[in-house]
């Protein structure tokens, strides 16, 4: 079960992704990795939150084409061109320079490789800054769109899947919030 969005929601991005090697920078509750895995993925989990990793690493001991990395610092400790797919699952609004999070993923993607971010829209629900964590109340389709063009990345689409987050927190706040999610290529070399 997806603690954020919904299962159908994690399997419409699911159906985005693109090659073997994939970056999932995020890994919440483990199930997009769970399903990148069993879909025929070599999956690495990218998450500054200690606590996610170990949670995620627990309940997803025994899968061998999924490994864990610690982000310390700005920059992926990843080798330049190492992912066919990133797929950034509600981490931007966690980052505290969201420019520098496309530059990185575009530094890593290799060729023809694809990003997908999906992430919240920006919002008024300010107790997510204290509840969740969250550094940004989410983002404008053009914001996020100036990213990924100076990242130099192309082919920015838009996809309308009709995500929303879901979650005890949301209905404790009695909070709907939408989900932009968003993809684009990195160029041909």
């Amino acid at each position: 079960m997806c603690i954020y969005y919904n299962e159908q929601v994690a399997n419409d991005l699911m159906d985005l992704v693109e090659g073997m090697d994939v970056l999932l920078v995020g890994c919440e509750d483990g199930y997009a990795l769970s399903s990148l895995a069993l879909a025929g993925h070599n999956v690495t989990a990218l998450d500054f939150d200690e606590g996610h990793i170990r949670r995620c690493t627990k309940v997803l001991r025994g899968w061998h084409q999924i490994a864990f990395v610690h982000l310390e610092g700005r920059a992926f400790p990843f080798d330049d061109g190492s992912f066919d797919t990133v797929l950034l699952s509600l981490f931007l609004h966690h980052a505290t320079n969201p420019a520098r999070v496309f530059t990185e993923c575009a530094r890593v993607l290799r060729p023809g490789g694809k990003i997908i971010m999906a992430d919240l829209l920006k919002h008024e629900e300010t107790w997510m800054m204290d509840a969740l964590h969250d550094v940004w109340l989410g983002f404008t389709l053009e914001e996020v769109n100036r990213w990924m063009e100076e990242a130099a990345l192309q082919a920015i689409t838009v996809h309308d899947i009709g995500a929303v987050c879901t979650g005890p927190d949301f209905e404790e706040h009695n909070a709907s919030v939408d989900i932009l999610v968003m993809t684009a290529m990195k160029g041909a070399d």
